[in-house]
This record gives structure tokens, C-alpha cells and sequence, in this order.
């Protein structure tokens, strides 16, 4: 029987705005004007998930949960306590760390930022969930076609991975002593949600229901154009719970992203205070950056080349089920990073990044002199990898019956 064309998008969830409002968040020690620090959009009923906001906050300031807090002015004075639906609905809100000098110094960077090893922020560090797997289905959309294996930490982000010791909670990987490269660094998503993964328009994270439970849904950072994607997924929950560890790891480089920092990284005026992680000594320097310095910073993210994205043959597959586990106090060799630290480049240069270049669409760059490859070549690789992406599938089913 014939059936009509399909209308996935027809799911989406109705009464959010075309265009969403902004909030955005700034720092009391800089002049008006010159001071925003973050801006989020207002996805959550018009306003934005308090405790997102706060953890997001505390990753600027360093990891200081306990001691950052809000107002809706830049006096410290009327600190805002969590509201009762667990929103925050104005459009202008000042972070402030307690105890501190009003010109306190931000993190910008995943690489000066440390993970807080058994110091996560409300509602992260709620019990721990029954981990479970995506049981070879795409974590989102549960479909069964089309996956790819996403990593929480990026392997581009290697080199940090093992500077924050996070082996600690990765099983050894399938294929390689590369703990990045475990099970528990990666989660299968459909195609396309793994390109907008990638380009940190949206992580995982948990949020609090009004009875207080948490609950591990979506949540959309910086929307696409045609605005899609957050009406399709934000606040939906997912059919998989990775390692909570693992996804703070990922909120907060999808946090420290320039798309989201852009305020506090182009500075029309006055100088910045960045504070900077220095591995010789083990310990945060404070910077003081001009104008200039300021604004080089989102053009280096820029002039990056785009990254790669990992081969289907690379995936490891899912153990079997009595080796499967957060594999928490393990210990493993650490993987030694090779390639140029890419722990500052950006997904794409707008919005979106459907023009990002996908390392299934054309052949790896050649050394220049070298002879184009035949057609006949080009075709007999690309059949290569397709029955390699194939035979990936039905592994990933095979394990995947448990």
C-alpha cells in the first residue's frame, strides 16, 4: 500500500518563539556596554533552566559553584535565589563570585579549564542514574540507521583529556588502549544530529522536574537556521544515560564556545582578565588582554582547519554485557597526542554548520605534486569504506542484544 511522504518535523514542539530572546549574562567589573560574559537563548518557557544557567556561570568562573551567584544588577546586593518553576525569565542578569574582586578572572578556553574530579554542580551530582547504553540506536531519535559513533570529549581534545586524568572514568577501549576512544566516550547519534553534536549547538543534561527528580534531556545552546533543531529536541529526554562525568566534561566545552562568549571575547573597549592554566607549574595565571589581543581570538578559532570527522570504522563496538561499566578508578597508559591541539577551533563560522566539510565527502588532502588519483581508485576506496561502514552496522546490532 502507498503511503503519504513523511513529516518527521510535524513532531516538533509547538509554541516556540521563531525567533527566541536572549539572556545574557555579565560581568560587574567591566563598564556597560563592555561586559557581557555569556548569552544563552531563552528556550525554557521564555526563559532559560536556572540550573544551566548557574553550572555554565560556574564553569566561566572557574569551578566556583558554591560561590558564584546572580542579581539583576551590578550591585551584589539582591542575590537571586532558584526560582520555583527553576526558571530565570529576565533578559539581563550580573554574575558575581563571593568573596572576590569585582574584575574577576574568566576561563575562556577548555584548555585552562580543570574538571572538578568529585565536585560537580546541582543537579549533576544527583545520584548516579542506572548507566545504560544506546543499544546500537541513535541516543536522540532512537533510529537504528545511519549512526555514527560521537564522542563526549573530542579526540581533538586528547591532549586535555589526559591532563585532567578523566582515564578514571573510561573502560579500556575496544580496539586500542586509548581510553578516550572507550564505550563510555561515545554515544551513537543519527548523522545529522552527530554534525549539530559536533558543532555545539546542543548537549545532554540533566534537569530538575518540578517534584525534584532529574531527568537527562537535550538542551539546545545555539539554534539552527531553520530553527529545527530546537524545536524538534530541546528539552526532549534521550534513550541513553552516559557517564554523568563524561557529559560535564562535554557541557562545558560546548559552554566555552565563541559563538556563546563572543561578548566577552570582542571587547569594544578596556582590557580583559583571562585566567590561564599553566602545566609547568600546575597551577591558574591570571592574563590581562587588550582589545586587539581579544579580538585575534575568535579569528584563530576561525582559521582552523575543519575537523575531521571519525570513521565508522573507528568505532569501537559495544562489549559484551560483563564488561560493560563506567570503569571508574581504572587506571591505563595515557595516550600521547601527535596532532596540533585543536581544543580552541569552533564547528562552523555561523550558525549552522551544514557547509562544514565532512571527511566522507571528499578524499584526504594529497602533498602538493602528486598525481590525482583515477576515478577508478577514488571509487574503489569509497566501496571500501561503505562495506566497512556496513559490517560496523551489523556488529553494533550483534552486540547490541543484551
Amino acid at each position: 500500500m502507498l503511503r503519504d511522504a513523511a513529516n518527521e518535523p510535524a513532531t516538533a514542539a509547538s509554541g516556540l518563539p521563531v525567533q527566541p530572546p536572549i539572556v545574557h549574562f555579565r560581568h560587574p567589573g567591566y563598564a556597560e556596554g563592555s561586559n557581557r560574559l555569556l548569552s544563552l537563548p531563552a528556550l525554557d518557557s521564555g526563559g532559560i533552566d536556572y540550573d544551566v544557567a548557574l553550572a555554565a556561570c560556574g564553569i566561566i568562573a572557574n569551578n566556583q559553584w558554591a560561590r558564584v551567584f546572580l542579581t539583576t544588577t551590578k550591585s551584589a546586593e539582591g542575590r537571586i535565589a532558584r526560582p520555583d518553576n527553576g526558571l530565570l525569565c529576565e533578559r539581563l542578569y550580573f554574575v558575581h563570585v563571593e568573596g572576590a574582586e569585582s574584575v574577576w578572572p574568566a576561563v575562556v578556553r577548555l584548555e585552562d579549564w580543570r574538571f572538578p574530579h568529585g565536585n560537580l554542580p546541582v543537579p549533576w551530582d544527583a545520584p548516579e542514574p542506572v548507566q545504560s547504553r544506546d543499544a546500537g540506536r541513535c541516543a536522540l531519535s532512537n533510529y537504528a540507521d545511519g549512526l555514527e559513533g560521537a564522542h563526549l570529549v573530542e579526540l581533538k581534545n586528547a591532549q586535555w583529556w589526559n591532563a585532567n586524568e578523566l582515564d578514571d572514568y573510561a573502560a579500556s577501549a575496544t580496539f586500542s588502549g586509548e581510553r578516550i576512544n572507550s564505550d563510555a566516550n561515545i554515544m551513537f547519534l543519527r548523522a545529522d544530529l552527530h554534525r549539530t553534536f559536533d558543532e555545539r549547538h546542543y548537549t545532554l543534561v540533566p534537569k530538575r522536574n518540578p517534584d525534584g527528580a532529574v531527568r537527562l534531556v537535550v538542551h539546545v545552546f545555539t539554534s539552527t537556521p531553520s530553527g529545527q533543531l530546537r524545536q524538534l529536541w530541546h528539552n526532549r529526554g534521550v534513550h541513553a544515560s552516559p557517564i554523568r562525568e563524561l557529559l560535564f566534561a562535554r557541557f562545558a566545552w560546548t559552554i566555552l564556545n565563541p559563538n556563546l562568549t563572543a561578548g566577552f571575547l570582542t571587547p569594544t573597549t578596556g582590557i580583559r582578565h583571562i585566567l590561564v592554566w599553566d602545566a609547568e607549574t600546575g597551577k591558574h595565571t591570571v592574563e590581562t588582554r587588550d582589545r586587539d589581543s581579544c579580538l585575534n581570538i575568535p579569528e584563530r578559532l576561525r582559521s582552523r582547519s575543519p575537523t575531521k570527522r571519525m570513521r565508522m570504522d573507528s568505532v569501537p563496538a559495544l562489549p559484551p554485557p560483563q564488561q560493560r561499566g563506567n570503569g571508574k578508578g581504572s587506571k591505563g597508559p595515557l595516550h600521547e597526542e601527535k596532532e596540533e591541539d585543536m581544543s580552541w577551533e569552533m564547528g562552523s563560522k555561523t550558525d549552522s554548520g551544514y557547509d562544514e566539510h565532512r571527511e566522507e565527502d571528499e578524499q584526504e588532502d594529497e602533498p602538493r605534486g602528486r598525481s590525482r588519483k583515477r576515478l577508478s581508485d577514488v571509487g574503489s576506496e569509497r566501496v571500501g569504506r561503505a562495506a566497512k561502514r556496513r559490517a560496523l552496522d551489523v556488529e553494533i546490532r550483534e552486540n547490541s542484544r543484551w
